[in-house]
Formats: structure tokens, C-alpha cells, sequence
């Protein structure tokens, strides 16, 4: 498997999209990976070894999905920049959270675009509204199994 480093200009389109979407102030001492539209974030005490000669499955965590406009994270990505965000954050009720981590999509009436989900403290994920509707992307896998 092949990975592509992002470099300079293209981790800085992602920084520069967190900052003015989310508002992040934290640092960018981290190193992205770009594999199709995923991307990984890694620590930089990788910096002196050459990834392509290891024999991994995969290198970093992912922290979302990018199109090149948007960058769509994932929980580990809301959970590593969330406590540095304070912009497009929505905080559900203890009831629409639990609808949310069932995979239901949420009624909510904010502007289209992308937000942070969260529950008092707890970040939940990263969602599109469209049309006031919290779109839901948390992966089958992920989702709690519970009865109402």
C-alpha cells in the first residue's frame, strides 16, 4: 500500500478549514496521510523513517474524509480536535444523542454545512445538516444497540 505525505500547502487547506469552520486554535505538529479521500494523522517522531519500505496495514488514526472543500472527521478526528474547536458545535439532548449513536439522523434547524455533535462534554462525532437534518454517519459498527 502506497501512502501519500500531504504536503505543506495540502495539510494547510485542512488546518485552514478546521480553523475557519471550527474555530481550532491548536497546534499542527502532526504529519497527514492521504489514502483515496481518508486521512490520517500521525505523530512527527515518525519523521525519519521511510513508511513505504514498512509492511503495515495502515499508519495513524484516522481523523476523516476530505473532498478537497470539506473535511467530514471522524469520532477519533472530533475527539482529537473537538477540545480545541469552539465554533459550528451543536450539543444534543441526553435523549438526541442516544437517537444519534443509534445511526438516526436528528432534526435540528441550524444552517446546512458541517458540525462538531456533541452531548454536555462528550464529542460524538462530526455531521452535515442539509435541509435541518443532522445527517448521521456514524458507521454500523460504532452504533449502540439499544431499546427505547
Amino acid at each position: 500500500m502506497k501512502y501519500e505525505f500531504l504536503n505543506s500547502k495540502e495539510k494547510k487547506k485542512i488546518i485552514e478549514f478546521l480553523k475557519t469552520r471550527f474555530g481550532y486554535s491548536g497546534k499542527d505538529d502532526f504529519h497527514l496521510i492521504k489514502e483515496n479521500d481518508e486521512i490520517f494523522l500521525f505523530s512527527s517522531d515518525l519523521d525519519n523513517v521511510d513508511i513505504n519500505k514498512l509492511k503495515v496495514r495502515q499508519i495513524g488514526m484516522k481523523i476523516g474524509t476530505y473532498n478537497g472543500d470539506m473535511l467530514i472527521l471522524t469520532i477519533q478526528g472530533t475527539q482529537y480536535f473537538g477540545p480545541k474547536c469552539h465554533k459550528h458545535i451543536i450539543n444534543l439532548s441526553d435523549l438526541d444523542a442516544r437517537h444519534y449513536l443509534k445511526g438516526e439522523d436528528i432534526d435540528f434547524e441550524e444552517p446546512d454545512g458541517v458540525y462538531l455533535i456533541k452531548n454536555d462534554d462528550n464529542l460524538l462525532g462530526c455531521s452535515k445538516i442539509y435541509n435541518g437534518i443532522v445527517r448521521n454517519n456514524i458507521e454500523d459498527s460504532r452504533q449502540i444497540n439499544c431499546k427505547d
